[in-house]
C-alpha cells in the first residue's frame, strides 16, 4: 500500500509540470492567433481590414518573388518539432524581463493599426513570441528557439527592400553579363540595362539586329533572390555547424544568385545567335510579348546554377568541418520553478494583449481623409504654351482601382517638343497609387537613371522631384531598330502642402502624420512625360538630352504652380 502511494506521490510532480507546459504553450499559441490570424488588422489593397497571416497569404498568393513566405510558418513549426526532446529537458523558469518585450510589441501592433500597414505588425509578431518565450521558459529556452525565432523573418516581405536594391542589381547583372557573353566570342553592346548584338559592317548588320535583350527586373535576380537566401539558411543551418561557416554559405546565395542570371542571359544571347530571337526570345504579336519555351526552359537555370553552387560549397566546408551533435544542456525540472507564478504570469501577459486589442478598438481608427493637394482640372494654357485635353489609357486604368481619378493634358512647347502632363488623384485607399518605375517598363520603357531634380515655382515655393531617363527600341517598319528616348519628372502631392519625390517617402509621411498630426493625407501624383528623341539605333543627337532637360524643367516648374493648392498660412 505505502508503495503505490509513493507512485502517485511521484507522479504528481510529473503531471503538474506536464500541465505547466500545456497551460504556456496553450497561451502563447492563442494569443499568437488572436493578434496575427483572428484580429482585423490592416487593409492591404482589399475593401476591409484583415488580419496580418490572411492579409499576407492573400497578397503573396500570386506573387512569384514573395510566394516563398506562405511556407515559412510551417517550416518554423517543423523546426520547432524537430527540438522537442531538447525542451523537454529544459526546466521552464520564465524570467519576467520577458514583458517589456511584449509591451514593445504591443505598441508597434498599436502603430501598424492606427496607421494601416502591416510592417509594424511584423515586427510586433517577433517581439510578442519572443516575449512570450522569455516570460514563460527564460532565456534557456529564448537560446534553443533563436534560430526558428530568427528564421520566422522570412514570413514577411519586404516590399521596399526589393524596390531599392532592384535598379541597382539590374545594372550589375547587365555589366556582367555584357563581360560574359563578350567571352564566349558573342560581340555584345551595352546601354544602360539593355544588351544588344554589335553592328557588323562586314555582314551588313546594325547594332541590335541580331537580338536585344533587357535586363528587366524577373532577369535580375529578384524572382530567385529573395527565395534563395531562405533556402541557403535552413540549408546551411541543418547541414553545417558552427555560426561562421553557416553565415558564409548563406552570404555565397547572393553571387550564386547572380552567377545562375549570367547563365541565364548567356544562353538567350546564344541562342539568338544559333536560332534567331523568336526562338531564343520570343516574338511580338499584336504589342504583346510571346515568350519563347526556349526562354522558359533557360529561366529554371537560375535555381539550378544557385542550387547546385549552394550544395557543392556545402559539401567542401562539411569536410572541413567535424561534424558533432549538439544536445541541449540538461537541467532538472523542478516543479516549483516551473509552477511558480505561473497564474501571475499569465494573467499580465493576458493583460498587456488585451491592452493593446483595447487600444485598437478605440483609439486606433484612421483619421478622416484630407483634402487633396491638387487642383481638380488642369490648365489649358501656360502662358504662351497651349493645351488640349487627353485621356488616359486602358493599361493604366486597368492598374489603378476604380476610385483613382485621372487628369491628363497634352502641350506643345516653343521648342517644338511635347509634354504629357498627368495628375492621378488617389482613391479612399493610400495604397492606390503605385511607383512610375513599376508602370513604366510595363510599357515597354526601359528606365536607365534617375536622380532628383528641384522645382523652383514664381511664388518662391520650391519643390523637391524625381527625373527619371528612358529608352525603348522597337522594329521600324522598314525592319530597322530604333530608338525612343523620354524624359519623366514627378512628385506626390499631399495635403496641407505636403510635398515628396520619392513614393516610400510618401508612404513614410503618411504612417507619421496619421500617427502624429492625425492627418490622412489625400495624394496625388504629379507627371510630366516628354519624349525628346526618335531615331535608328545609334543615330540619335547625343546633345538633344540637354535641351529638353531644361525644357521640362522650366515647364514643370510653371506648371506645378497651377497644379499645387497654394499653401495656407
Amino acid at each position: 500500500m505505502s508503495d503505490v502511494t509513493s507512485e502517485k506521490v511521484s507522479a504528481s510532480p510529473i503531471r503538474t509540470a506536464s500541465a505547466t507546459r500545456r497551460w504556456a504553450w496553450g497561451f502563447t499559441l492563442a494569443v499568437l492567433a488572436l493578434m496575427f490570424l483572428i484580429w482585423p488588422y490592416s487593409q492591404w489593397s482589399f475593401v476591409n481590414r484583415t488580419s496580418i497571416l490572411t492579409g499576407l497569404a492573400r497578397t503573396v498568393w500570386e506573387d512569384p518573388e514573395w510566394f516563398f513566405c506562405v511556407f515559412v510558418p510551417p517550416l518554423v513549426g517543423f523546426l520547432i518539432w524537430r527540438k522537442r526532446q531538447d525542451l523537454a529537458r529544459l526546466p521552464m523558469v520564465g524570467e519576467w524581463w520577458g514583458l517589456g518585450l511584449i509591451l514593445a510589441g504591443g505598441v508597434c501592433y498599436w502603430i501598424g493599426y492606427k496607421v494601416d500597414t502591416s510592417y509594424p505588425g511584423y515586427a510586433a509578431a517577433q517581439l510578442v513570441s519572443a516575449g512570450l518565450i522569455v516570460l514563460f521558459g527564460g532565456k534557456a529556452w529564448m537560446r534553443a528557439l533563436m534560430f526558428p525565432w530568427i528564421f520566422l523573418c522570412f514570413t514577411w516581405p519586404l516590399y521596399p527592400l526589393e524596390d531599392r536594391i532592384s535598379f541597382p542589381l539590374r545594372m550589375s547583372m547587365a555589366k556582367v553579363s555584357g563581360v560574359a557573353i563578350d567571352l564566349i566570342g558573342i560581340d555584345v553592346v551595352r546601354e544602360g540595362t539593355a544588351l544588344y548584338s554589335a553592328p557588323d559592317a562586314a555582314a551588313g548588320l546594325k547594332q541590335g539586329e541580331k537580338f536585344m535583350l533587357d535586363v528587366d527586373a524577373p532577369c535580375a535576380g529578384m524572382r530567385s533572390l529573395f527565395a534563395l537566401i531562405m533556402i541557403s539558411v535552413i540549408y546551411a543551418y541543418m547541414a553545417l555547424r558552427g555560426i561562421k561557416w553557416r553565415v558564409f554559405l548563406v552570404l555565397c546565395s547572393v553571387p550564386l544568385a547572380m552567377l545562375g542570371n549570367v547563365a541565364r542571359m548567356v544562353l538567350l544571347a546564344l541562342g539568338s545567335e544559333l536560332w534567331g530571337v523568336e526562338v531564343a526570345v520570343g516574338r511580338n504579336v499584336d504589342g504583346v510579348h510571346e515568350i519563347s519555351a526556349f526562354h522558359e526552359i533557360a529561366g529554371y537555370v537560375v535555381f539550378a546554377v544557385a542550387l547546385g553552387g549552394m550544395f557543392a560549397i556545402s559539401s567542401i566546408l562539411e569536410r572541413r568541418i567535424s561534424r558533432r551533435t549538439v544536445t541541449a544542456p540538461a537541467g532538472s525540472t523542478s516543479v516549483a520553478d516551473e509552477t511558480a507564478d505561473l497564474k501571475l504570469r499569465l494573467l499580465a501577459a493576458g493583460g498587456l494583449v488585451g491592452l493593446t486589442l483595447l487600444m485598437c478598438g478605440f483609439i486606433g481608427g484612421q483619421p478622416p481623409l484630407g483634402a487633396p493637394g491638387v487642383k481638380d482640372k488642369l490648365p489649358l494654357k501656360l502662358g504662351k504654351v497651349q493645351g488640349w485635353e487627353g485621356a488616359p489609357d486602358q493599361r493604366e486604368t486597368n492598374m489603378l482601382a476604380d476610385d483613382v481619378k485621372i487628369l491628363r493634358n497634352y502641350y506643345l512647347l516653343p521648342s517644338g517638343g511635347n509634354v504629357a502632363c498627368s495628375v492621378v488623384l488617389s482613391g479612399g485607399e493610400r495604397r492606390s497609387l503605385h511607383r512610375p518605375e513599376v508602370c513604366l517598363p510595363a510599357q515597354g520603357w526601359n528606365v536607365t537613371d534617375k536622380s532628383r531634380l528641384s522645382l523652383q515655382l514664381a511664388n518662391g515655393r520650391k519643390v523637391e522631384a524625381m527625373l527619371v531617363r528612358m529608352l525603348r527600341d522597337y522594329a521600324g517598319p522598314d525592319g530597322k531598330p530604333m530608338r525612343m528616348k523620354a524624359l519623366n519628372v514627378f512628385f506626390y502631392a499631399g495635403s496641407e502642402g505636403v510635398t515628396t519625390p520619392d513614393y516610400y517617402d510618401h508612404v513614410l509621411l503618411s504612417y507619421l502624420h496619421a500617427l502624429t498630426r492625425n492627418l490622412n493625407h489625400r495624394w496625388a501624383l504629379v507627371s510630366f512625360y516628354m519624349p525628346y528623341s526618335e531615331a535608328e539605333l545609334g543615330k540619335a543627337d547625343p546633345m538633344a538630352e540637354l535641351g529638353a532637360m531644361e525644357d521640362l524643367r522650366q515647364f514643370a516648374s510653371e506648371a506645378a504652380m497651377e497644379i499645387l493648392q497654394p499653401l495656407v498660412d
